[in-house]
């Protein structure tokens, strides 16, 4: 997706990090050293110790820095796929609030965790991971790539999850914040699970999902959309229950609609033959006839075996029968009763 096309609040994040980026790793360094990158991070990144005595914009600044090129790169992936989605899904605002409640949720455990540390937390990986577990509430069985293997967003949010656990409790791979991963993941779940609309998001999402001219979005990313209950699904009924209330003249439910219409009205047909009124029944009379009627020339006419009002029958004729001039004579012969859809009724034609 080109920049210039991305959703503003998704592109305003991209550009925010990676300008961090330029000034915190490559400008500061040409122009202090490496001194002045290290006080950088330590006055902008979440250090608790510093934050508990009063510096309290490390929770958001720290958001917005990164170590090295493959961590923003990882992390900045995941706001170019997963955000522009969600965005476009659940409207600008409501994705600014469940970016950033994730991003403090993120922080808030790792305050919470060791208040007392004197080592710095940078990046938008708890943000990124609340992107995720709001898919996992909106689509959870959307396919994404676990490293290598195709999973569920369900299922990534919770090996994710519980992997945070683990790896924290270890000590294993002690350069990352694990349990800033499992905050974002958290504060992104529950944000979206209690706080988004659920009636309002269903719809959004899903027409986001689609995209206006057939299946993009989190079809094309995840490999086809949610198709279980939840928000993204449209509940139990499908997610379909959803877009069809959304198509206007001319769309998926109003052809659905025609054709219902046009199998009730053969239904009726043939269940109510001889009944005055039935769209079989020959009283009901024929309707407008255009050329070439079901690939028929237009001399074909409609038999209409009901005398004019006030006249009487023919003679060897009832005003009940088919046939009113039986012998050869012109309008006799057999009839058969056949369906009209220019008209959308049934009627009687002489072969």
């Amino acid at each position: 997706m080109p920049f210039s096309r991305m959703p503003p609040v998704t592109r305003v994040l991209l550009t925010i990090n990676v300008s961090a980026f330029i000034v915190i790793n490559w400008i500061s360094p040409m122009l202090g050293g490496e001194a002045a990158f290290v006080g950088l991070i330590q006055s902008f990144g979440l250090t608790p110790a510093a934050f508990w005595q009063g510096a309290f914009w490390q929770p958001l600044t720290s958001m917005f820095l990164h170590a090295s090129l493959l961590h923003i790169a990882a992390n900045m992936l995941g706001v170019w796929s997963i955000g522009s989605m969600l965005e476009r899904g659940i409207g600008s605002g409501r994705y600014l609030w469940l970016y950033m409640i994730s991003g403090f949720a993120g922080a808030l455990l790792v305050l919470m965790a060791d208040p007392a540390s004197t080592r710095p937390t940078i990046g938008a990986s708890g943000a990124v991971l609340g992107l995720l577990g709001a898919v996992a509430v909106l689509s959870p069985n959307s396919m994404l790539l676990f490293i290598v293997f195709p999973v569920r967003a369900r299922t990534a949010a919770l090996l994710i999850g519980v992997g945070s656990l683990l790896l924290e409790y270890t000590g294993s791979m002690g350069t990352i914040s694990h349990l800033g991963h499992l905050g974002g993941l958290i504060g992104g779940y529950l944000y979206t699970r209690f706080a988004l609309s659920a009636g309002e998001t269903q719809a959004r999402m899903h027409r986001a999902s689609r995209g206006p001219t057939g299946p993009s979005g989190f079809d094309r990313i995840f490999g086809g959309g949610s198709r279980g209950p939840g928000p993204f699904g449209g509940g139990a009924a499908g997610p379909d229950a959803g877009y069809r209330s959304d198509t206007r003249g001319g769309g998926r439910g109003s052809r659905e609609e025609a054709i219902l219409r046009m199998m009730e009205q053969m239904l009726r047909g043939a269940a109510g033959q001889g009944r005055p009124g039935d769209p079989g029944d020959p009283s009901a009379g024929p309707g407008p006839r255009g050329p070439g009627d079901f690939g028929q020339p237009p001399r074909e006419k409609v038999i209409n075996p009901m005398p004019d009002e006030g006249s009487g029958p023919k003679s060897g004729a009832s005003p009940r029968s088919p046939n009113p001039n039986p012998g050869g004579t012109p309008g006799g012969g057999k009839h058969v009763v056949y369906f009209d859809p220019i008209t959308g009724r049934f009627q009687i034609k002489e072969v």
